[in-house]
């Protein structure tokens, strides 16, 4: 499943069980905006179901941060030469070393 798949489906899915569409939940600003929301009766969002929703929201935030600190670092950690020189090395002992091959040719 994609990042943070699971809360924009559920989001995705409260709004539609008020016939709200074409509201993205994936926005950044998307948040401040519920409250301007309407039901297609013109109705604002129920109360249990907007706190639902921030909280779907902020649970994707939290995730979306978590990812994002993991990433950077294992960037970091790649970022050592000697560490990058032995994945080289082990990919061209695993797949064979490509430059001789090509220059056998």
């Amino acid at each position: 499943m994609a990042k943070g798949g699971l809360p924009i489906l559920t989001e995705k899915a409260a709004l539609v069980r008020l016939g709200i569409r074409g509201f993205n939940p994936k926005l950044r600003r998307a948040a401040g905006r519920l409250d301007d929301l309407r039901t297609p009766e013109g109705e604002p969002i129920p109360p249990n179901t907007l706190a639902e929703l921030r909280r779907d929201m902020e649970r994707r935030r939290l995730i979306s941060n978590q990812i994002r600190q993991i990433e950077e670092t294992r960037l970091k950690h790649f970022d050592r030469p000697w560490l990058r020189y032995y994945k080289i090395t082990k990919l061209e002992n695993l797949y064979g070393n490509k430059q001789h091959s090509i220059a056998k040719r």
